[in-house]
């Protein structure tokens, strides 16, 4: 949640953006709660080890994919150019 949060704030500060380009990103952080709580549940219904399993692996190639999309973004005006 904090995460989210902060990255909003500093790619906002960092280009010169108003708040208003990163609404989907500063309220995701809130939602990120109910997402945590949801996958809680999912997980205490799962009976099979390896089903599991396959929900962890899959959640953290999902993880490291969205953490890709931040660090795929040009740091600096000559890179986006």
């Amino acid at each position: 949640m904090h995460l989210a949060t902060e990255a909003a704030g500093a790619i906002r500060k960092e280009l010169g953006l108003g708040a208003e380009c990163f609404s989907y990103l500063t309220s995701h952080g809130s939602l990120d709660v109910s997402h945590l709580e949801f996958f809680q549940g999912l997980m205490d219904r799962l009976d099979d080890e390896t089903d599991r399993q396959a929900v962890i692996h899959c959640a953290r190639i999902m993880y490291r994919l969205y953490g890709d999309i931040f660090r795929s973004l040009p740091t600096g005006v000559e890179e986006a150019a």
